[in-house]
């Protein structure tokens, strides 16, 4: 199913296995490529927050994301460091300019669809219109950069 960044935004976070919940969605933050979805900042309303893994991610539904507190650990052997962490809290996809990679604007980001199973962007709403996730080819503080669209 896909699912707009700017419907998961503010949702209630419930864990699976307690019913508690555990926070709201602050922000969603994407891998150095911007194509996927990779954690979740999750503000517990105490001026705290914390990051969630999109694999620790059961369900996204209209009220609510539904998260396993002990689904989707990491093995031992496997990186689970997000790309650019350091930088992540002053990425955001909103707002950012949209260039292609021959240096033409084409828009800036009005909003993110992506699939609830895997995080993998399928398309960036832009103020010039829709942009395929596939062209995306990275994510800085400045712009998202795309391959030209061929016609």
């Amino acid at each position: 199913m896909t699912v707009a960044m700017t419907d998961v935004v503010d949702l209630d976070v419930v864990d699976e296995e307690t019913a508690a919940n555990v926070g709201t969605v602050k922000a969603l933050w994407a891998d150095r490529s911007g194509r996927h979805i990779s954690s979740v900042d999750v503000s517990d309303g105490l001026m705290s927050s914390r990051v969630l893994n999109w694999r620790q991610v059961v369900a996204v539904g209209p009220d609510a994301l539904v998260t396993s507190s002990s689904g989707g650990e990491p093995n031992d052997d496997e990186d689970t460091s997000v790309d650019g962490a350091d930088e992540a809290t002053s990425l955001s996809y909103i707002g950012a300019n949209v260039l292609t990679s021959d240096g033409v604007l084409v828009g800036s980001v009005t909003d993110v669809h992506f699939e609830e199973s895997s995080g993998a962007v399928t398309a960036l709403m832009t103020t010039e219109g829709r942009v395929d996730g596939q062209r995306i080819r990275s994510l800085g503080s400045f712009a998202v950069v795309v391959d030209p669209d061929v016609e």
